[in-house]
């Protein structure tokens, strides 16, 4: 079924205003002047960082899911493919109570436009009209939905990647979860930014957290409050995947976890890329310097970067499947030829990133004193002048808007 996503989502805000108008919420420090409604309006207002991808094509649906929700979608493909594609599916940074289409359809168009995978933009219901677990569900029922009908949207179960960003990282995570308990395929997951502990207790690198110019740390805790109900624990794994157990997450398939060093959500990516390594599952963490926690909505190059990890996993796949044919066309392998096969595995890319470590176990003054050694990578420098999207308080848009009123 055709819908347009801008009018669907013009309609929730008109029947939300007037219950939203006054909701905010402080911190210890600082007061987030802003109703959930203003929150919408402001982010509605944000342009375009990079421009968009033109020679990809998508299409506007309402997914009917099982338990008689609609979900919005935005399905982006190639112009040209055939039979079924790699797919990617996409759960954007929406702090769980604000869609914003313009950033994520650069986003979305340029990493279709550079892998060659079809891209599915989920669209979850938002806090506070539809409090945790509503997205967690929502998220969970596309991909089982999709996977089901997995011919009809032309779906290649055997590369399927999920990307997150910030809350979308949450969510990514938890999914991942659920999917390996289901047996649903995931070959790759790529987190950025990802917002993983909502207690807000990982603060390791709360000085360079400071810095970021994006993301207040209020402004997080507010949104939090928005989507969690009062009774439910922060610290529920099936909440924070930081609490999740060592056996759940070694189970998980391998992931890319990028975050920028100024980044609101550092502390969490670093505590979480150390428990993963400590539970044996194969993670590659990526640093990008100078980075926070608008990293991909203000600059190309990182969207390049998670493209190009999407595509590396592919190519490991597809080499992989080549030492399987040559291996099973040969009747007799001597150890030399072996070794041959085994010379076929990808060679690894030097990391255009800060920062990389393998996948043993580091200490957190071990990890600190490397990043601290490695140089600055200069196209990922990203740019200091860079517009403040959501940590102004808004107080004169705030006057604006009711005067308009």
């Amino acid at each position: 079924m055709e819908y347009n996503i801008g009018e669907y989502n013009m309609f929730k805000a008109t029947q939300t205003n007037k219950k939203l108008k006054n909701l905010t919420i402080a911190d210890d420090k600082k007061k987030v002047n802003r109703s959930v409604q203003l929150h919408r309006h402001l982010l509605g207002l944000v342009k375009q960082r990079y421009q968009p991808a033109v020679d990809i094509k998508y299409t506007d649906i309402l997914l009917d899911l099982p338990s008689e929700i609609g979900i919005p979608l935005r399905i982006y493909q190639p112009l040209h493919y055939d039979g079924l594609l790699p797919t990617i599916f996409y759960i954007p940074g929406t702090g769980f109570i604000a869609h914003e289409l313009e950033i994520t359809h650069s986003i979305c168009s340029q990493m279709v436009r550079q892998t060659g995978c079809q891209l599915i933009h989920i669209q979850h219901r938002l806090a506070p009209e539809n409090r945790y677990p509503a997205a967690v569900n929502d998220v969970y029922e596309v991909f089982r939905t999709m996977q089901q009908r997995q011919a009809e949207f032309q779906i290649d179960t055997d590369k399927i990647f999920i990307i997150g960003y910030s809350s979308g990282g949450n969510l990514a995570e938890l999914l991942a979860i659920k999917a390996a308990q289901a047996k649903l395929p995931i070959l790759h997951e790529i987190l950025i930014s990802p917002l993983l502990d909502l207690s807000r207790e990982q603060l390791a690198y709360q000085l360079d957290e400071s810095k970021d110019s994006k993301v207040s740390e209020a402004l997080i805790s507010w949104m939090i409050e928005l989507y969690l109900p009062a009774s439910v624990n922060k610290k529920d794994p099936e909440v924070s995947p930081m609490y999740q157990s060592l056996e759940t997450l070694q189970g998980l398939p391998s992931v890319d976890v990028v975050y920028g060093e100024y980044d609101r959500c550092r502390s969490d990516s670093e505590a979480y890329v150390d428990k993963l390594q400590s539970a044996g599952r194969n993670v590659k963490p990526c640093v990008i310097a100078k980075g926070d926690h608008g990293l991909i909505w203000d600059n190309l190059e990182i969207t390049k970067l998670i493209a190009q990890q999407v595509r590396d996993k592919l190519a490991s796949v597809e080499q992989s499947l080549m030492v399987v044919e040559t291996s099973s066309s040969s009747t007799v392998a001597s150890k030399d030829e072996a070794k041959e096969s085994e010379d076929l595995s990808p060679i690894p890319v030097s990391p255009t990133i800060l920062f990389s470590v393998t996948n043993s176990p580091k200490t957190r003054s071990q990890t600190k004193k490397r990043l601290q050694n490695l140089p600055l990578m200069p196209e990922l420098v990203l740019d200091d002048n860079s517009a403040n999207i959501v940590t102004e308080e808004d107080n004169v848009a705030n006057k604006k808007l009711k005067k308009n009123n």
